[in-house]
């Protein structure tokens, strides 16, 4: 049983819950060796969990956490506790977006646009490695707020699609769920795609653009519901309305690659005022992440120390030296 002042491996001590969910549960954790605090996120699903299921899923999130990218969260360490796998990464001071648009509802558009852009170059890079998340939403995001007040969206749990009992399982809502994934395909790149565009519908209209109880219905309704989702988008700004569109092509071979997409929200962002800083005054996170208590995460860097100045000369011609 997890508890604080626990140990899990040879180097991490638990200090507190962060959180949990029907996969599991966060715990903030220290770093015995270096002092350094740190979230681990340990699987541990109502359903048994097979072999080869957790090793694709730590193949996953390994790879998208050593990829260079701001969007996406560095993996530090990953193991086994108590039958459970779990991955290490860094403590982020955020709150998931899902959160925000339940509390504050609709984004400007701007706003909408580059948070969008933002994970889709994380999730492209991730593609050219042959990663795929398969379980872009809102509640996987989460909006950093870094020491300088900067904010970076973070897309979180790669690889835990694979970790599903059923076809469907750990798909909720329904709403970011492509028509081949409807149908049990397991989904590739083009599948992030999909559910990228209804991410970026979602934080325009501030709700899912559309939603229903059982796949079959959806299946069955997919093309009205995102004609009427894509008209109300319209209304509000033609162009995001267009693009949502286009990412919500049906037929995937014709879905543009995440790689392209990513520049056509580039574009859009250039066109639309608005700065992702403008979110972390939106920000709540427990007072425990506040970024003054969590000095030990990134120890400052030492400032570098200034050059010695030069001598000042004497002014006029050189003195002779007496003989």
């Amino acid at each position: 049983m997890l508890a604080p002042g626990g140990q899990v491996g040879r180097n991490y001590t638990l200090i507190e819950r962060l959180g949990a969910g029907e996969l599991g549960e966060v715990w903030r954790a220290r770093h015995e060796k270096i002092g350094r605090e740190c979230a681990i996120k340990f699987i541990a699903p109502p359903w048994p969990l097979e072999p080869k299921a957790v090793a694709a899923f730590l193949h996953d999130a390994r790879a998208s956490g050593q990829l260079a990218q701001p969007s996406l969260v560095e993996l530090l360490d990953q193991g086994e506790h108590d039958g459970a796998p779990y991955v290490v990464m860094p403590l982020l001071v955020s709150e998931k977006l899902e959160r925000i648009l339940l509390r504050r509802g609709p984004l400007a558009p701007g706003l909408a646009v580059r948070v969008a852009e933002a994970l889709a170059h994380g999730l492209a890079a991730a593609h050219e490695e042959r990663v795929f998340h398969r379980r872009v939403e809102a509640a996987n995001v989460l909006l950093h707020r870094d020491p300088k007040g900067k904010v970076i969206p973070k897309l979180v749990d790669f690889g835990i699609a694979r970790l599903g009992a059923g076809p469907h399982q750990l798909i909720s809502p329904l709403a970011y769920l492509p028509p081949e994934q409807l149908g049990g395909d397991e989904g590739d790149g083009r599948a992030d795609v999909w559910a990228l565009a209804t991410l970026l519908a979602h934080c325009v209209l501030g709700r899912l653009p559309y939603n229903a109880e059982h796949a079959e219905e959806l299946a069955d309704e997919l093309e009205s519901r995102t004609t009427l989702a894509v008209e109300e988008l319209r209304a509000l700004d033609p162009q995001i309305a267009a693009v949502v569109r286009e990412g919500w092509t049906r037929d995937r071979s014709k879905r543009p690659l995440m790689r392209v997409y990513a520049r056509k929200l580039h574009d859009l962002a250039l066109s639309r005022p608005g700065s992702l800083d403008a979110l972390g005054a939106l920000l709540e996170v427990p007072e425990s992440l506040s970024p003054a208590l969590l000095h030990t995460i990134a120890p400052a860097i030492p400032p570098m120390p200034r050059p010695p100045k030069p001598r000042s000369r004497p002014s006029g011609p050189p003195k002779r030296k007496k003989k």
